[in-house]
């Protein structure tokens, strides 16, 4: 797909949103209605939402009275395959609002810990009219230069330019729009004396400046960190056996158990006894989610059992990512095994310090500077979810703690000359912005 076409999917796809939460007049647009480029999206979106189920009642309604217009106005091979598209629908929910949330502020925040995601509607609905006129002031040259002040040191656009880099990464190949929504957040930088701005404003801005072809969709979103932190938390129930307060009723933390046995089945992961956890914690969640999907969860739980034991897979993927090399002696000591897999607590313990804000130093710091393994957790996340450390506030926490490190040595109450270079090294690497 070409950067021409890309872009006006992305408009169309942020047209269809706004058309959905607000009543227009459809005769002003028509040129973009009646045209079969603007059809392929729209089926996209329906498809789309047939099968995770994210608009309300009040949305489907709004879009069949599109469909309507576009049946009277035009003929296409397209529009029957909208309509049956749109007459599938036999489900709703809210959940649409949720997702914008999520990808307007994926931040890392304490809000995480007791799930306290809490939204507006109708402030939710409002930056979604916003977010389609800004795309189209990013998309006309004279348009983007008249209102450029208007962004400026506007917390909206942040919003705007956060959700559009998560959903639409590869709009950051278009030199054209990247170098549009750069200019913006270098004059923030010049202009915002407000620090949590500037943590949000630099973070987008590191992760538009170093976006290219190769990583350019490994987005790092909310869902992103969720999904590692939730994984790690899997890891602590089912690979150690050690209990966590698990909230067994939240279907999104149950829709990470499912990918967490899908990348396990295929890559081999499982002992017997993980197996029997795995089952103990589906059945928590059949126990406590109200309609639950029963044939969604029936599908996990055949997976589950149908998987192949490996006694060894695990630990050999685990040092793999922490970059130590397995090696055949743990096969006759089983303690060193033991010994490396008390690392997932250490792992969960630095997810868990990236919500902390002002406590930091004084809950994880010490820890950190004196656990060898620390910089081993580091290179885990950053194969697991490299852009995790573009993340400003995440990276400063890292730097500082690595920074502490060092000194440690520099002042000799540290002395492992390995463990001194894989400091170094990862301190540079950071620093550096090569995640």
């Amino acid at each position: 797909m070409n950067n021409k076409y890309y872009r006006y999917a992305v408009i169309y796809n942020y047209l269809i949103n706004y058309i959905a939460l607000f009543d227009i007049d459809y005769e002003k647009e028509k040129d973009i209605f009646l045209c079969d480029d603007f059809l392929e999206i729209l089926l996209y979106t329906l498809e789309n939402n047939s099968s995770f189920i994210y608009f309300s009642k009040e949305m489907h309604k709004r879009i069949g009275k599109l469909i309507i217009y576009i049946r009277r106005n035009m003929e296409s091979n397209l529009i029957d395959d909208i309509l049956n598209a749109y007459n599938k629908f036999d489900k709703f929910s809210y959940d649409f609002y949720e997702i914008e949330f999520l990808y307007k502020y994926s931040v890392i925040s304490n809000e995480l810990t007791d799930k306290a995601f809490l939204w507006n509607k109708k402030e939710i609905e409002r930056l979604v009219k916003d977010d389609y006129h800004m795309l189209l002031i990013l998309e006309n040259d004279k348009s983007y230069n008249k209102y450029m002040k208007s962004f400026t040191c506007n917390m909206d656009y942040l919003l705007f330019v956060n959700k559009l880099i998560n959903v639409f990464p590869r709009i950051l190949l278009d030199r054209k729009y990247k170098n549009k929504l750069l200019k913006i957040l270098e004059y923030n930088k010049e202009l915002s004396k407000d620090e949590k701005f500037l943590n949000i404003n630099d973070t987008l801005y590191n992760r538009i400046v170093y976006s290219n072809k190769k990583n350019i969709d490994r987005a790092f979103t909310m869902r992103s960190f969720e999904s590692i932190y939730y994984e790690t938390v899997f890891e602590k129930m089912i690979v150690l056996g050690e209990p966590y307060n698990l909230d067994y009723s939240d279907e999104l933390i149950l829709e990470i158990m499912y990918e967490f046995i899908e990348y396990y089945s295929i890559k081999k992961l499982c002992t017997k006894t993980m197996k029997n956890r795995i089952i103990n914690i589906l059945d928590n969640f059949k126990q406590n989610i109200k309609n639950i999907d029963l044939n969604r969860y029936n599908e996990h739980l055949v997976m589950v059992n149908s998987m192949e034991e490996n006694e060894y897979g695990f630990i050999k993927n685990y040092l793999n990512k922490k970059g130590i090399y397995y090696h055949s002696e743990i096969y006759s000591k089983p303690y060193i095994i033991d010994e490396y897999l008390e690392m997932i607590n250490l792992d969960l313990t630095f997810l868990q310090s990236l919500l902390c804000d002002q406590e930091y130093d004084e809950k994880y710091l010490k820890h950190f500077i004196y656990n060898d393994d620390y910089v081993l957790t580091i290179r885990r996340y950053m194969n697991d979810c490299p852009l995790l450390l573009s993340n400003k506030n995440v990276s400063d926490k890292v730097i500082k703690t690595l920074n502490c490190i060092m000194n440690e040595y520099k002042e000799g109450r540290l002395n492992s000359k390995d463990y001194y270079l894989k400091n170094k090294k990862m301190l540079n690497k950071i620093k550096k912005g090569k995640f």
